[in-house]
Formats: structure tokens, sequence, C-alpha cells
């Protein structure tokens, strides 16, 4: 024990005396782990920790598509079916997210909620804090006849986690509402954050209103496979019975987790191989610094060699040094860490599941602990056995001749920077190819005029507004006092917002009028009811034809507005003003009477669907986005939209106030997520790189003052000296930077799906960052250069 505490005390004074070299792998290893254990964290909490949920690995959802595989949902009787006839499922059940107006305290509010057939809670193993769950016979209720459970954040915050809140009755859309339990918080990676719960509203729906998302929890011993082939034969068999509503419709099932994790599985195993290579970059340095720590200290192993000290004494010691360092840089490591989580989760782009989960934890400790050995010790241990091994005698009559290192040595800490130069490089283009992927993107047109449009969401009761009548009054009201507001251009109401914004997506079949109407001839397209105004307000381009005006009431002559891609698609070569489609087998034909431009629906790197406009009050909606175009500031239009809404009716919350600028920021926000992070890792392994090569270049300026000195006295002139210490750095840039593109090459290619226009093998982008690689190189050996042309030849020879 006591020779371990002389060990660890001799190790903490020499490591205090060369503060420099202590200071840099410190400092090196904290970056380099720290950005490993912080991405780690992210990997753990979002692909490794199992779902919050009882036996998690036999949950499923199942799916319904079609040919295109563009469903995703079913309908409520295809579920009924299901629930009846397959075998391979203990539980099914379906939910959905949704918002509804509570009357509280404060007024009316809009609240996260979520319907689910009864069987929900029971299905996941979620057991309610108070209270029960949904009863079987609670399904299909409506009105004053439902019950609702409340989240326990809700309950906390509201009702100070009052335990006799059982049996109360909330205003919910107007219907008095029994609360029969509160359940925790655990549902945010299924449906979001719901505050309150519903049993499922079941309606006499149309075997084709496919909507519903559908989980499943599998009987033991059944795999995921089985129960696919099962649904997929239970389809065919609706397919048989349904053809009119089930043609080409078949079902998958995927494991549940699969399905939350989606595309995200990939993003972060690319994120952690990029932050792997920053580590590696971070070890050769590690390395590069212990070859020359080793180097400095050959003398003084020598010496204590000769004084009688052992391999195995020798060995301790050093290894001893070894992990004081791995401490000290873990220590900084998981600061850093603590550090760079909270950017990950500040950065969140929203649909990462479970990402604000991430923290410092056990299992982000111990890896952060492992790699700080491995790191240290791995790199540390080279050096170490090679000092142990020290001729003691041949060493001391070398360090008598004035021998500063060995040719191995300086072979190696070569070779060490070309990889960090490669290594770096391949980072760094894949930062470049996301740079100026980003840049294309960013300059698509949405289609609309994003600038001061703020928007804001409404939804009418139908207890309070059962009639187009009713509602058609409160749409007028509401525009004409909307438009009143100081600032305010224009405004308008629509129930679908472009770039995946607040709003209902409908999707509606068509025939061309004197086309017979059968289901395997319907064309799909998106349905945006809008009130007139709305192209305006939008701006959003009139090609041909005309807008919307109140004279297309619910009386007149149907009408609709096409976009640009379903007029290419319906009439190629043809002027779609005046044609005619059908939208149900006994409806009335609607008249083509105008053409816009393509709006993005989701995200600015879509293809353009086929969409379609109808007047708001030829197709009156409940749930209604309010959208105006102000100079004023979205914050300052808070008050003024919900008491303008509240003078039309006092019962009616406002939510989602926004902007579209916002809208168009989240739609890109996974993107510039990965962008952000592969840049900051780019930028730290080009940081470590130039550091790498500096610190190789000023050791290799220190072993050759001898030769530099011969060089001088010889009348070499100080650009010679120059071009000699720069050329041997382009020549380590030039190595590395050839394996770098090579790598390069072929890993990029797993950035594909990622990269919008921009070719994984981009030429301009593989080409710009080898430049700038060659450049901060360059720059990273001009100081040990300049140092060297700075050696006086006489001072040199005399200290050989």
């Amino acid at each position: 024990m006591e020779t371990i505490l002389q060990d660890l005390r001799y190790g903490v004074r020499v490591l205090a005396k060369n503060r420099l070299f202590t200071f840099l792998t410190v400092i090196t290893l904290g970056f380099g782990i720290g950005a490993n254990s912080a991405i780690f964290s992210a990997v753990h909490a979002v692909l490794m920790r199992p779902l919050p949920f009882e036996n998690p690995d036999e949950l499923v959802r199942i799916f319904s598509y079609n040919q295109a595989g563009k469903i995703g949902v079913t309908s409520w009787k295809d579920l009924q079916d299901w629930q009846k006839n397959a075998q391979s499922f203990a539980e099914i059940a379906v939910y959905s997210a949704g918002e509804n107006a509570v009357i509280g305290p404060n007024g009316p509010d809009k609240l996260k909620t979520a319907d689910v057939s009864a069987s929900f809670f029971d299905l996941l193993g979620v057991k309610p804090i108070i209270g029960r769950a949904f009863l079987p016979e609670e399904d299909g209720h409506s009105g004053d006849n439902r019950v609702v459970i409340l989240g326990e954040g809700y309950w906390r915050r509201q009702f100070g986690a009052d335990p006799n809140v059982l049996g109360q009755l909330l205003v919910i859309d107007d219907y008095n509402t029994r609360i029969v339990g509160v359940v925790p918080d655990q549902f945010n990676t299924l449906v979001g954050p719901a505050q309150m719960w519903f049993a499922w509203p079941a309606k006499d729906e149309p075997r084709d209103s496919r909507h519903l998302p559908v989980i499943g929890r599998l009987k033991a011993g059944v795999s995921v496979k089985q129960a696919d082939s099962e649904i997929n034969a239970l389809s065919a068999s609706l397919t048989q019975m349904y053809p009119d509503t089930n043609r080409e419709v078949g079902a998958r099932v995927e494991s549940l987790k699969e399905t939350i994790i989606g595309d995200i599985n990939l993003i972060l195993m690319i994120l952690f191989a990029a932050v792997g290579l920053v580590l590696l970059i971070a070890c050769a340095n590690v390395a590069n610094l212990m070859l020359a720590k080793a180097a400095a200290r050959a003398q003084e192993i020598a010496i204590r060699s000769a004084l009688g000290a052992s391999r195995k004494r020798l060995l301790r010691q050093i290894l001893t040094e070894c992990l004081l360092l791995a401490t000290l840089g873990g220590g900084l490591a998981l600061l850093l860490a603590s550090l760079a989580i909270k950017f990950l989760i500040m950065m969140n782009p929203g649909d990462i599941p479970r990402l604000n989960e991430t923290g410092v934890n056990g299992s982000v400790i111990a890896f952060t602990v492992l790699l700080s050995l491995v790191s240290v010790l791995i790199f540390g241990l080279t050096p170490a056995l090679r000092l142990s091994k020290t001729d003691s005698n041949g060493m001391l009559k070398e360090f008598g001749r004035g021998i500063k290192g060995s040719r191995s040595s300086a072979r190696v800490r070569s070779l060490l920077v070309m990889t960090e130069l490669a290594l770096s490089l391949v980072v760094l283009i894949g930062a470049g190819l996301l740079v100026r992927s980003f840049y294309l993107l960013i300059s698509i047109k949405p289609g609309f005029n994003q600038e001061q449009v703020v928007t804001a969401t409404v939804s009418l009761p139908n207890s309070r507004y059962p009639k187009p009548e009713s509602r058609k009054l409160f749409y007028d009201q509401l525009v004409s006092r909307l438009e009143s507001l100081p600032g305010t251009q224009s405004a308008a109401l629509c129930t679908t917002l472009p770039l995946g914004g607040s709003g209902i997506s409908d999707w509606w079949g068509f025939v061309q009028e004197g086309h017979v109407y059968k289901a395997e001839q319907k064309t799909f397209a998106q349905c945006r009811r809008i009130s007139p105004g709305y192209l305006q307000t939008m701006q959003i381009p009139l090609i041909a034809g005309r807008d919307f005006s109140q004279a297309d009431g619910e009386n007149a002559q149907p009408v609709l507005v096409v976009s640009q891609t379903m007029a290419r698609k319906v009439w190629p070569d043809e002027s779609p003003v005046g044609k005619r489609l059908v939208f149900s087998a006994n409806g009335p034909p609607y008249e083509v009477v105008g053409l816009v431009g393509d709006v993005k629906r989701a995200a600015l790197d879509d293809a353009d669907d086929m969409a379609f406009y109808i007047p708001l009050a030829q197709s009156p909606a409940r749930f209604l986005v309010i959208v105006a175009r102000t100079s004023a500031t979205p914050a300052s239009l808070s008050g003024p939209i919900k008491s303008m809404v509240a003078g039309i009716d006092d019962k009616l919350p406002v939510a989602n106030l926004s902007t579209m600028e916002n809208f168009l920021d989240t739609s890109l926000a996974k993107r510039r997520f990965i962008l952000l992070i592969f840049s900051v890792l780019g930028g730290l392994a080009l940081l470590l790189a130039a550091i790498g090569t500096y610190g190789v270049m000023s050791y290799s300026v220190i072993e050759r003052t001898q030769e530099i000195g011969i060089r001088l006295a010889l009348g070499a002139s100080r650009r010679n000296i120059l071009l000699l210490v720069t050329g041997q750095a382009v020549r380590l840039a030039g190595i590395g930077i050839v394996i770098g593109l090579v790598v390069a090459y072929v890993s990029t290619r797993l950035l594909a799906s990622y990269l919008f226009k921009v070719n994984p093998a981009d030429p301009v982008v593989f080409a710009f960052t080898a430049i700038f690689l060659v450049v901060v190189s360059l720059v990273a050996a001009s100081l040990p250069a300049l140092r060297a042309t700075r050696v006086d030849p006489m001072r040199a020879l005399r200290s050989e």
C-alpha cells in the first residue's frame, strides 16, 4: 500500500512538473471522450433503454397499407374484425392524439388529449395512480355520458394531487365529464404529452375511413413475423369480403420500439460513428504526446534503472501516471458531456423520441470511465513498455552523444498525424456535404410567403355549432374582426397549414366527370378547405382562373382550385379550368375555377403532392386554422385574437398561436440538428488534427536542431529551412488526405438519405475540404517552421 501511495505522489509531482503535457493530454481526452459520452447518452436513452411499459418487447404496431404503402392507419370496422379473428394477439387497441376545450378556473383552455379504446391501459400494463382505467362498456359513449382520466402532470398542477378529484365533473367540449382516474405521464413516445384521456368515441364510420393508429400485444411465444403473416391473411380475407373498400389493402405488424425509433436509429449511429472518429483523433494525439514524453524521459528512466529500479517497478510507475491522466481526463469528459447533453436537449428537433430523457446516469459514467482507461492505457502502454525495457548503459551513452530520439519513434508519430488528418477529413467531408445540402434545401421556395403570417387554431363544438349555417356565421364574424386588427393586411381561415403546421389532412378520392366512380379508378389528392382571401393572405400565386369569393356558398355550384402538380397529372397538356371532378358516387360534380402554384405539404424536400382547395363555406369544418398577414409581432396578437374569439363565443379557447416562419423552422429542425452536431464534431476533429500536426512538427524541429544548424552553417537560406519544415507537413497532410478521401468516398454513402440534391461523393465538397485541410496543416506547421528559421547555427552545434 505504501508503494502504491508513493507511486501516486510521484506521479502527481511528475504531472505537475510537466504542466503543458498534462494540460494538453487532459484537454484532448476531455473533448474526445466527452463528445462520445454525450452521444452515447442519447443512443442509450433513445435506442437501448426499453420502453416504459410492461414487457415492451411484446408490443407491436399494426398498419394498413395499399400498393403504394401510403395508409399506415386503419378503419374502425377493420379493427373490429382484427380483434374478433386474430389469434396472435393478447389484446388490440386503438389510440389517437387530439385537443379538447376545457372550461377551467381561468376560463376556456385547449389541452392535449387522447382517445383510446378501453383496453389501452391494460394492454400497456399501465396502472392508474388513483381510480380506475376505462371499462369495456365505456367505448362509444358521447356527450354527458363520457368519462375522463387525467394525466398525472395535469392532476398535480390543477388539483394539487388531490385524491378526492375522483367523481368530480369537468366541462369538456360543452359536456359534463366525470373524472374516474389518474394515470402516470409515460406516453410521450406513443401519443405525445396527453393531459386527459377519453374512452374511444366509436362511430358508425365507413370501412374505408382509415385514420386510426393501432397497437397490439403479442401472446406469449408469438413472434412479430408470425403475427405479421396472420394479419396479412386476415386482410386478404377482408379484401374478398369487401372489394369496394378493401381492394389492394393489406396490413403489416412491426415492433412498437422500431416504429417509434424509425430512421432515428440511423441518425444516431451515424453521429456515434462520427464522434468515434473524433475519439480516435484524440487518442492519436494522446499517443503522440506520450511518445514525445517517453523520449524526453528516456534519460530519467535509464538513470533510475541503473540505480536499481526493476522493470516491474518502472512499468507500474508509468501506468500509475497514465491512470492519473485517465482520471483527470474522465472527470473533465463528464463535465463536458453534461454540458453537451444540455445542448443536445436544447437542440432537439422534436421528433427524436426520448431525447429529453438523456442525462448523465450510471451507464454514461461507466462508459466514460471505460473510454478514459482504454484511451490512456492503450496509447500509454506502448511507450511504457518501451521505456521499461531501456538498456540503461546504452541509453546513457547515447545521451552522452546527444541523441534526442529514434527514427522509429519519428515514423510512429508521423503515422499518427497522417491518421488524424485522414479521420478529420472524413468528418469534415460529412459536415461539408450536410452544409451544402442544407444550403440547397433552404433555397427551395415553399410555394407561399411565410413572413409575417400569424396562425392560431379554434375548434367549434358540435353541441353549439351543429349546422353549417351556424359555422358559416362564425367564419364571417371571425374573419371580419381579424381584418380589423391594427396592422393586419388580410386574414382568412383554413383546415390545413402547409409545412406540417396545425391542421387536419384530408385525402379525397375522385374521378373525372363521365368516368364510373369505382374504388379501383379513384385517384387521391389532398383536400384543403379555405375561406376567400386565403390565397392572398398566404401569397400563393394564382396562375389561371379565379380565387374563391363570398358567392361560392353552400347553395352555389361546388367549385375547386387545383395545384399545378394535380393539373399536370390529371389533365396533361390541357388547361384544368372548366374541367369537373366527382368525389362520390351520387355527389354533384365540382368545377375547377382556378389553378395555383404548388405548396409544400410537410417539408421543403417533399415531392409536390396532388392537392386542391374547396370553399370552406361549401364544406363547413369544425376545426379551423386562423391565418393573418400582419406587421405586428405574434406575441402582441395573442391577447387580441383571444379577446376577439371570446367576443363571438366566450367558451371557445384559442390554441397554437404561432407563425409560419416557426413551422418552416420546425420542418428543417432535424436536418439542422444533424448539421449542427456534425459541424461541431468537424470543428473539434480539425482542432485536434491541427494540434497534432503542430506537436509533431515542433518535436521534429527540436530533434533536427543539429541538422538545421549544419544546413544554415553550410549556406542554406531561411527560406530553404522554411520549405524544409513545411514540406514535411505537406507530405504528411498529402498522404493523410489521400487515405481520408478513400475512406470518405465509402463512408459518406451512409448520409445519402439526409442529403438534398447532393451526391455523397460530391467532387466540390471533397476538393474544397481537402484543400482546406492542407491550408490548416500548413498554418499549424508554420510556427515550428518559423522557429526553425531562427536557429543559431553556432549555438546548435555547440549544444550538440
